[in-house]
């Protein structure tokens, strides 16, 4: 393509007067697009070079070993790892390491040094020791026996440290949840709006808090970003039940005792419920619980809460066979159309949000005043209930868990 170009533009043709112009995008494309490739090939190199070094962090690596697989020389792949990480291969893969033997600190054991250390990839507990207090400041009986600030980064395991007596460092928090804890002040500096900060500025302000833990949910898109700033504590919703949850905080924080306190609370609370239900219910039968947005309404699984957790766990309601058909124990939640609602037919309809804007107000309207809502047996025998409560149906904690246990009984009875 450069001769023709080259020899259209020496002898150009009076037939094809924009051949030169045509040729010589066509070469700037074909050099973007190699460009491009490279780029890819490069990341895509790099990108499954780090998820080796994540999934593979405990055995013995090298950076000759991960080169090698790479497919190019050793210093090409330190120059570009450290371009893209910020951080030599020897740095990132101590950090992985350090980091894992803090999470299993954090779980409650107690550190023996040396089986930590196989675990996460060194031969001797003193020789871990030592990189854990270079990057921590601490040896690992200290950071164990120190109380740990902690940042929270979604409302359900701020509200899980509230009911063990812990006001984060840094938590998300809704108006509802606040009015919870009346007799204590959250500071405005203790309040994090997930929603509100560039991922940059998201970093900072979770940097400000000096975190020695940091509790999430797994998968989260940051959680990797955020190794530098302290051990990631991951729980995975859909395998791990809010119950699983706030033990396995508890155990964090040495308040396993108060947990269990917690837990008998509730449970002594919903054995009273389930034999009020039992004698003015009995057969619960199905029930779907429905938050409707501006645009789309969501029904939920027993791992997304909005009271599902209870409904479905602890006092006897089933989900519809048409939503376990369209997979939602898998999914965790099924998102459809305002207007289809009345589609989804179960005995008790729960509603735990409305639409606020004019717009989904009219949609909701025409769907309450439609003839196939008007026909659903739950609205023919009144067992539709309107809570409309979204803050205190978002959580899946003990506190949200309790109080909508209460007000689905007052719907209910």
């Amino acid at each position: 393509m450069a001769s023709e170009l080259e020899s259209m533009w020496r002898e150009p043709q009076l037939s094809e007067p924009f051949r030169v112009q045509q040729l010589f995008i066509e070469l700037l494309t074909e050099l973007h697009n190699e460009q491009a490739a490279r780029k890819e090939q490069t990341l895509s190199w790099l990108d499954q070079a780090l998820l080796y070094i994540e999934t593979h962090y405990h055995k013995d690596l090298t950076r000759e070993q991960l080169a090698d697989i790479a497919n190019i020389s050793p210093e090409h792949f330190s120059r570009m790892f450290r371009k893209h990480t910020g951080r030599t291969f020897n740095a990132h893969l101590t950090l992985l390491r350090i980091r894992s033997a803090q999470r299993s600190i954090l779980s409650g054991a107690p550190p023996d040094l040396n089986t930590l250390a196989q675990e996460v990839g060194y031969k001797e507990g003193s020789y871990l020791s030592r990189r854990f207090k270079e990057l921590t400041g601490l040896s690992p009986t200290a950071y164990q026996q120190k109380t740990k600030r902690i940042v929270a980064l979604n409302f359900n395991h701020t509200a899980s440290l509230m009911a063990l007596g812990i006001i984060p460092d840094l938590g998300v928090y809704t108006p509802w949840l606040e009015n919870t804890q009346s007799s204590k002040t959250i500071h405005i500096d203790q309040k994090l709006n997930p929603y509100e900060h560039t991922p940059s500025a998201y970093y900072k302000v979770i940097a400000a808090a000096r975190p020695d833990v940091i509790i999430s949910y797994s998968k989260a898109k940051e959680n990797k970003s955020l190794l530098p700033l302290a051990p990631v504590l991951e729980l995975p919703h859909m395998t791990m039940n809010w119950r699983e949850q706030f033990r396995l905080i508890a155990d964090m924080v040495g308040r396993r005792h108060k947990a269990e306190d917690r837990l008998a609370e509730y449970d002594e609370l919903l054995g009273q419920i389930n034999q009020k239900l039992d004698h003015e219910l009995g057969n619960r039968g199905t029930a779907i619980v429905w938050e409707i947005g501006p645009k789309s309404a969501y029904c939920f699984s027993s791992n997304y809460g909005r009271g599902c957790q209870i409904l479905y766990d602890d006092i006897g309601f089933r989900p519809p066979s048409q939503l376990l058909d369209q997979g939602i124990a898998f999914r965790g939640y099924i998102e459809a159309e305002i207007e289809s609602i009345a589609s989804y037919p179960a005995d008790h309809i729960f509603i735990t949000d409305l639409p606020s804007y004019p717009s989904g107000q009219q949609r909701i309207n025409r769907l309450f005043r439609s003839r196939k809502w008007a026909n659903l047996e739950a609205v023919r025998h009144n067992r539709v209930y309107l809570l409309n409560q979204p803050e205190m149906f978002y959580g899946y904690d003990p506190i949200s868990s309790q109080a909508q246990l209460k007000e689905l009984l007052k719907a209910l009875t």
